[in-house]
């Protein structure tokens, strides 16, 4: 009996750290995807900013968004104890300080480059955390995710775009700019396929009919050129994401 007492109390020891850590890495992976959204944001931000030098909203976001960053970083950090993780947060720090500087700088077109250069480090270090603290998601739980990735992709375009219009010759901007484009198309087949009642069925209308107009003013040639328009259409998009996203988190 005793023999017994011992394996179940393994066995339950187990199982409940089992869960805590797997609770730790849904709070890392939803922050690293976070993290992604917020460094796309701040570029975008900074690109606005530029653009329209006499609209302070821009430059306000752009504190609001640095500040997310910061929290963001902060979750993963007391939710991880992996060493590469760690690494990458210490890293980020770094490039948080450059992005400071930058804020409180004058815009630029070399400073809009290398804001938008910073964003692709912490794209990529985000994923590299995301990728450490895998594991296999529900069906609620990849839809949730989904809509948080797909927010990033938007806001990757929408930085592309404005990145093209400050350095016309960078091939690689356009490059990139198309390859966003096609992964948010890919995405949004993901989410038309999903069965939502029909309050979240006109959601996602809404929002695939947004995408159509947006992706053929992105895609259009010579045509004018309205990036604040653009943003305010992306923000609305972002928010019907959100609440798909929200959707899904709730199911779970």
């Amino acid at each position: 009996m005793k023999k017994i007492k011992i394996i179940l109390y393994t066995v339950l020891s187990l199982t409940l750290a089992l869960s805590a850590a797997t609770r730790n890495d849904v709070l890392v992976l939803e922050a690293a995807e976070a993290l992604q959204e917020n460094t796309q944001s701040i570029a975008r931000e900074y690109l606005l900013s530029d653009r329209y030098k006499h609209n302070q909203a821009y430059k306000k976001a752009l504190h609001q968004t640095l500040n997310a960053l910061s929290e963001n970083i902060q979750k993963i950090s007391i939710n991880t104890d992996d060493a590469k993780t760690k690494g990458l947060l210490s890293y980020f720090a770094t490039k948080k300080v450059e992005i400071i500087k930058m804020l409180n700088g004058k815009a630029n077109n070399q400073a809009a480059n290398e804001i938008v250069a910073i964003s692709e480090i912490f794209a990529e270090g985000s994923r590299s955390i995301a990728k450490q603290h895998a594991y296999v998601f529900s069906k609620e739980e990849k839809m949730q995710m989904l809509g948080i990735k797909m927010q990033t992709e938007l806001n990757e375009i929408l930085k592309y775009h404005l990145a093209i219009e400050v350095n016309s010759k960078d091939t690689s901007y356009k490059k990139k700019l198309t390859q966003a484009t096609v992964a948010f198309s890919r995405d949004m087949k993901k989410l038309s396929v999903y069965p939502y009642p029909k309050s979240m069925s006109a959601v996602l209308k809404n929002l695939e009919d947004s995408w159509r107009t947006f992706k053929q003013t992105i895609e259009t040639k010579h045509k004018v050129k309205v990036p604040a328009l653009l943003s305010i259409a992306g923000k609305s998009m972002q928010e019907k994401l959100s609440a798909l996203s929200i959707y899904h988190a709730k199911k779970q």
